[in-house]
């Protein structure tokens, strides 16, 4: 059995002052179950907890986030570390689908510049792995 769990770095704007994990992050109460059933976690994070001034990254790269965003999804992933053994933590970059009618994102908006013949004006100095999102 797994317990797949979006990490809650959105929360940070309400917690902008702190990235510490307190007791009431949902993320706690998820792993304490699943060890508690000895299930596994999967915690669904994000690139940002790098830099982003050496990537690409791999697993065995050292995260220092630079954004409160990039803090919170870290301290996320060390809390569901620290309490459940049997986890896995994804680290996600550049997500998207197509499902309608769920918000543009990076790939649908460029899909529909060129289909539309249009240019697309993109950055050149980022390296991303987008991740499909199905539903």
């Amino acid at each position: 059995m797994s317990l797949a769990s979006r990490s809650s770095g959105l929360a940070a704007t309400r917690r902008a002052s702190s990235s510490s994990p307190g007791p009431d992050w949902p993320e706690r109460a998820k792993a304490r179950a699943c060890r508690s059933v000895e299930a596994r976690l999967v915690f669904v994070s994000t690139d940002y907890v790098f830099s982003g001034e050496d990537g690409p990254y791999s697993e065995e790269d050292h995260p220092r986030p630079i954004s409160v965003y990039g803090q919170t999804n870290l301290a996320g992933e060390r809390l569901v570390a620290d309490i459940c053994a049997d986890q896995c933590i994804a680290r996600t970059s550049t997500l998207y689908g197509y499902e309608a009618p769920a918000r543009p994102n990076f790939v649908t908006w460029l899909l529909g510049n060129l289909r539309q013949g249009e240019a697309a004006s993109v950055v050149t100095d980022q390296i991303s792995s987008p991740t499909f999102v199905d539903n």
